[in-house]
């Protein structure tokens, strides 16, 4: 365990198992050490981490795609929604080079309630928005046509559930930090494809497996998450 202070007026991480704590930047490696070792022993954290409030915050969003029965999205179609999103910030914020994208997925539907959900989260590095930005970005996006086509296709119920407006920049609340699961589930997120831009062109574009995803996960939590610990 690492020796932080649980205090519930200065945090950076939530469990969903309970429990608010602060891990100072100096302990940074040894924390992202000792939470892959936890996930690769199959022990529960359910760890999230607490962004302070900026007038820049990075640009991470998360995708909730529900439908009334189970249905399966395959990569290459998740994928359009990752490079519709990308063109989307692109146009905003007018920034079109030195942006990575990291974009990570359920593995299969699950089922809440009366529906099922997949979900995508996908982390841009490389540009921070203020909260206008990002609602004029959730705006665009889901006024594509790109979009309506694959609420069409995959029966999707909710357009404007789709882009999750109560996780940062949108909202106050991060994500759980992948490869993590929720309790109670039998897989967490996993990475199926990265890719970085220049003049708006995709290089270096790796597509994953959901096992490759999950080690390259583990193995570069600390990139991936950088902006946890310091301003990105």
């Amino acid at each position: 365990m690492l020796d932080v202070s649980k205090n519930n007026e200065v945090f950076n991480f939530i469990s969903m198992l309970g429990g608010k704590w602060n891990i100072p930047i100096n302990e940074e490696q040894r924390f992202w050490r000792y939470l892959a070792r936890a996930v690769e022993q199959n022990q529960q954290t359910g760890l999230i981490y607490s962004l302070p409030f900026r007038t820049h915050m990075p640009l991470t969003f998360d995708l909730d795609i529900v439908h009334a029965k189970k249905i399966d999205i395959p990569d290459e179609r998740m994928s359009t929604l990752v490079m519709a999103l990308t063109e989307t910030v692109i146009v905003v914020t007018q920034v079109d080079c030195g942006l990575e994208v990291i974009a990570l997925r359920k593995p299969e539907p699950t089922q809440s309630k009366e529906h099922y959900k997949n979900g995508c989260h996908i982390i841009i590095h490389g540009v921070s928005v203020t909260l206008e930005v990002a609602r004029t970005i959730r705006e665009n996006f889901l006024s594509l046509e790109a979009v309506t086509d694959f609420i069409t296709e995959f029966e999707v119920i909710d357009r404007n559930e789709l882009l999750d407006e109560r996780v940062s920049p949108l909202g106050s609340n991060g994500l759980l930090m992948a490869p993590q699961r929720k309790p109670g589930r039998e897989h967490g997120y996993h990475c199926f494809e990265t890719f970085r831009l220049d003049a708006r062109q995709p290089r270096d574009h790796k597509k994953f497996t959901p096992e490759e995803g999950r080690q390259y996960v583990l193995k570069n939590m600390s990139h991936i998450y950088k902006y946890v610990f310091r301003d990105p």
